[in-house]
């Protein structure tokens, strides 16, 4: 299913360089027009056409420094060391609109990939949380060759797929290294892994989030959403320099570990990273395939792309990247949400995201993304433990909370399945370390057996059925929730409460200009 949605990407001979591209493109109502779509300019045409205005004087200019200067909204200028990816806003059912875009949810790691940061072609790639896993995946490197520009940023996803071709969030842990409880490992190279582009954020400059040519040469640089650099962390994912056409880019994306079955494993991405269930480091499991799903392209040669819209940064990203085997960009489908969010029902995936066409990037959470979830997830803060009942030892469940919008941790439920024996015995050397007799939550712990508390540091992945309304502080709680693994590229303090809106009062607010 995967090879299927991405086929219309793959490349059987090279295309022109990005730069002969754009010299040929012409704007339209601040569009730009498609590869298929232009046409030459005579020197004739070219002598006569209207000079731009200078971006620094306002002053129209004889001479244009790049083919960028007709995109409205790219903005020429140093391209920037740190990007915050924009993220979704949670709603409740998919909705058709031919004003969005839709897009499927992977279920990997979003990286931002800096491109020609040294002046050569370089790449490196950058966590959610800001953490460098250039190195984590070196696979990804090969990215660098199927990007047609001097320089680029581009936002994206690194996936782990199964044998069938779906996403796996346990095959990406397994690829990374890490275990259910944190523990690092040796990485299992075997774990198939791509990059998936959906976004454009700068493009030719001066010389995961995928930094890429920073350095004037080739180098990736890999940043998580909290700025942890994580270049080191994936070796495999350097080649994703192989795939960028342009002298420097960021890209934002997501590194994703698939499972046997192509569907995306956030336990194989834990073994992949080298962490366990309990945060503890191992050698990272390079057998894992990880690759990396390109969503957003953010600069691009020298151009800041950040108030370009989506729909023009989509443009620009197919472009730019060169899709093979460990890079991908993530496909969008326009206006028909219902459709979609069915499809990835039956292919058991996260769910999908649906963007404003018109939207610009933002570096936070934005109404004019919204995502529509299939499976309930949630990561959250670990605040305390229960004592063991029957056969088990050392502790029963974990108690779990979220922090409300005044900065305190409420209470939402406990977790006591979902371990191997392996995985709770390492998740119990941890809980006994951060053990403390001051409790961090914010009102009352419903729970019939003794709890325990230990300092928020860790935050757990959670699947559960529901949220049910209960009394009490926060006023809901977790339907049967079961313990996934340990997040180590979370910060806790970004774990908050996260229910879902009214797909329509959003839609109406992000169109009427509240975005935020």
């Amino acid at each position: 299913w995967l090879a299927d949605s991405t086929a219309k990407y793959d490349r059987q001979t090279a295309p022109e360089p990005l730069a002969e591209q754009l010299s040929t493109a012409k704007s339209s109502g601040g569009r730009v027009r498609t590869s298929s779509s232009t046409k030459s300019v005579s020197a004739k045409e070219a002598k006569n056409a209207k000079a731009p205005k200078n971006a620094a004087t306002g002053r129209s200019s004889k001479k244009k420094d790049s083919a960028l200067d007709e995109v409205k909204g790219a903005v020429k200028q140093p391209m920037p060391r740190q990007i915050h990816p924009m993220l979704a806003t949670l709603v409740g059912a998919a909705f058709d609109d031919p004003d969005w875009l839709y897009e499927i949810k992977w279920d990997g790691y979003r990286s931002v990939v800096f491109f020609g940061e040294d002046g050569k072609r370089s790449v490196r790639m950058v966590s959610r949380n800001q953490n460098d896993q250039t190195k984590d995946f070196p696979e990804l490197q090969s990215i660098a060759d199927q990007l047609r520009c001097r320089n680029c940023i581009v936002d994206g996803e690194i996936v782990a797929a199964d044998e069938s071709g779906r996403a796996s969030f346990s095959l990406m842990q397994q690829r990374s290294g890490l275990s259910g409880n944190g523990k690092r490992r040796s990485p299992d190279r075997s774990v198939f892994i791509l990059y998936y582009a959906f976004d454009v954020l700068y493009l030719d400059g001066y010389s995961l989030v995928v930094f890429f040519g920073e350095d004037g040469k080739r180098s990736v640089r890999m940043v998580s959403r909290n700025q942890n650099d994580q270049t080191k962390d994936f070796p495999e994912l350097q080649s994703i320099a192989d795939q960028l056409r342009c002298r420097n880019c960021i890209v934002d994306g997501e590194i994703v570990a698939a499972d046997e079955s192509g569907r995306a494993s956030f336990s194989l991405m834990q073994q992949r990273s080298g962490l366990s269930g309990n945060g503890k480091r191992r050698s990272p499991d390079r057998s894992v395939f990880i690759l990396y799903y390109a969503f957003d392209v953010l600069y691009l040669d020298g151009y800041s792309l950040m108030k370009v819209d989506l729909e023009n940064r989509k443009k620009l990203l197919a472009r730019v990247v060169q899709p093979n085997e460990r890079v991908k960009v993530s496909e969008h489908f326009p206006g028909d949400g219902r459709t979609l969010l069915e499809a990835a029902r039956q292919q058991g995936l996260e769910g999908i995201v649906a963007k404003r066409r018109k939207s610009c990037y933002i570096q936070k959470r934005s109404r004019e993304w919204l995502k529509i979830k299939i499976t309930q997830r949630q990561e959250c803060v670990i605040g305390g433990y229960t004592d063991p009942r029957g056969s088990r030892e050392n502790f029963g469940s974990l108690v779990l909370g979220l922090y409300d919008d005044k900065g305190r941790l409420i209470p939402v439920g406990q977790a006591g399945s979902g371990f191997t024996q392996a995985s709770h015995a390492q998740m119990w050397e941890k809980l006994r370390k951060l053990e403390t007799k001051q409790n961090p939550f914010y009102g009352k712990i419903d729970s019939p057996r003794s709890v325990h508390f230990v300092k928020p540091a860790l935050v757990a992945e959670i699947k559960f059925t529901e949220w049910t309304h209960e009394t009490g502080e926060g006023g809901i709680k977790m339907r049967a929730p079961i313990y996934q693994g340990l997040r180590t590229d979370k910060d806790p303090r970004e774990c908050r409460f996260e229910v879902k809106k009214s797909a329509q009062e959003e839609v109406a607010k992000a169109e009427s200009g509240d975005v935020a």
